[in-house]
């Protein structure tokens, strides 16, 4: 591994689809794949940010299929100092895994514009993946500088190969929510956030989800005392196990998610409504 790298999170998933974890480091946004004890730098990955400032910097990463293809996707939140002082509007970013899945090469697209990612006029360094309303897509949660209109969940609307995410309304107000976690702390099947607030004497946020939600599987990986970090996950329709056409999910176990948090060592899935009866 190189000297001088900047780091502001780190990804442990297995990128290329070789078994094995490879390393993210959002902040210097490089890559490098893991070849069997060693890392190597993957070469023509582009995930170049314009900065505005000396204290602009893409923050936390977390990694997840996103958009159902069965390939780990990332996303990639923002400590820009210029959404504050300069009014800049930054979203938080998100890279499509294009390549084969087989081991033998990988290849990310930035997807942010097409997805719907909207500029944000506040930092949000912290970013973790959880399907918050459990319909079998997994959501994207940041923290933020609170205002007004500054968004906090993303709701996932992709399809497989086609990203889309649409903005929940916030619950604003003046915070600063630099990190958080995301948790089913009670077992109804939906997400509770938790949002960290930076300044002692302000609150910090829970929220809870209300409303219509799916059915739910959470998966712990190793015996007890054992976190399995880096375990690979899949969940397929009843019947058809090892049928790509048939995912209905797939994750990794990690170590940590975003920006200064944590990641509860379980895989949980959203398995949406079942059909109606007729």
């Amino acid at each position: 591994m190189p000297s001088g790298l900047n780091g502001l999170g780190v990804s442990t998933a297995d990128l290329d689809g070789d078994h094995r974890p490879d390393l993210f480091v959002a902040g210097s946004n490089r890559l490098f794949l893991n070849t069997g004890g060693r890392f190597s730098e993957a070469g023509g990955q582009e995930f170049t940010w314009t900065l505005y400032g000396n204290e602009d910097d893409p923050a936390g990463v977390s990694a997840w299929d996103l958009d159902g293809d069965g390939r780990i996707d990332l996303v990639i939140g923002q400590h820009f100092n210029s959404t504050i002082d300069g009014g800049r509007a930054v979203p938080v970013r998100v890279y499509a895994n294009r390549g084969p899945g087989d081991g033998r090469a990988v290849r990310f697209e930035d997807v942010t514009d097409t997805a719907g990612l909207v500029g944000l006029r506040t930092k949000s360094p912290h970013v973790e993946v959880t399907d918050v309303d459990a319909d079998g897509r997994p959501d994207l949660v940041t923290t933020a500088v609170a205002g007004p209109t500054s968004p906090v969940v993303f709701r996932n609307v992709s399809t497989p190969g086609s990203f889309r995410f649409e903005p929940v309304a916030a619950p604003g107000g003046p915070a600063y929510w630099v990190t958080g976690t995301t948790l089913d702390a009670d077992h109804d099947g939906a997400a509770e956030i938790f949002l960290g607030e930076w300044y002692p004497t302000k609150p910090s946020l829970l929220l809870s989800v209300t409303g219509t939600r799916g059915h739910w599987l959470v998966v712990e990986v190793g015996k007890a005392g054992s976190a399995g970090v880096g375990a690979e996950v899949s969940v397929y329709r009843a019947g058809a196990l090892g049928q790509e056409s048939a995912l209905l999910g797939r994750t990794q176990i990690a170590a940590s998610a975003g920006y200064a948090g944590g990641a509860e060592p379980v895989a949980r899935f959203g398995l949406g409504l079942p059909p109606r009866s007729t």
